[in-house]
């Protein structure tokens, strides 16, 4: 039985290799072996309250994928956000965070203030969702799992599509309906992205 056992393990481990040759998937490894899978510690701000809030632990805070936060106006979004990138910025130095906005609410001493180091943050401003959507895939796509690299969207939730922008400026009365399916569309093609290159959003 043990001779067996061997052989069915050798012949599952040949198998293995021979699986993980034969693949166009650039990240394919071992399950064991996963640098996705595995756990990887988000960066933890200073305040242990929020960390908990973004990681369940006082000692982590965002890590790769999609973290939203959601609320009423004047309710510290983005100074939760604001946090999150200064916690970011401070575990790695060699890291920079990029910060995609179209409200315009808070200030470059808005971010000091939380511990920001704003020589690091990219200000990338935008006015629809198909130019976000346009940037932040070009971004990824250019971005690698070993670059330090953390993504903020202020805000999402009020972006206009420029179906929205010509409409009203033709004045054609209609209500844009696409909206919503382009926001879910550009959320199925970055999550994976986030993931697979360890970057929080």
């Amino acid at each position: 039985g043990k001779d067996m056992g061997n052989t069915g393990m050798n012949k599952a481990q040949s198998l293995m290799d021979k699986m993980l040759k034969f693949s166009r998937i650039a990240q394919i490894e071992r399950l064991v072996d996963s640098t996705i899978l595995n756990e990887r510690p988000g960066a933890p701000t200073k305040i242990k309250m929020l960390n908990i809030a973004w990681s369940g632990s006082m000692d982590s805070g965002p890590s790769a994928g999609i973290s939203t936060i959601a609320g009423k106006s004047k309710h510290y979004k983005s100074t939760y956000c604001s946090h999150a990138m200064a916690g970011f910025l401070n575990k790695y130095e060699d890291g920079i965070a990029i910060y995609y906005n179209n409200e315009f609410g808070i200030k470059r001493s808005y971010l000091e203030n939380c511990g920001v180091d704003v020589n690091r943050v990219i200000h990338a401003p935008f006015t629809n969702i198909e130019m976000l959507t346009e940037d932040i895939m070009y971004r990824l796509e250019n971005i690698t799992e070993k670059d330090h690299v953390i993504i903020v969207i202020d805000s999402i939730g009020n972006v206009a599509s420029s179906k929205e922008i010509n409409d009203t400026i033709e004045q054609t009365g209609k209500n844009d309906m696409t909206k919503a399916k382009k926001i879910k569309a550009l959320m199925r093609m970055i999550t994976p992205l986030l993931y697979m290159k360890n970057i929080p959003l």
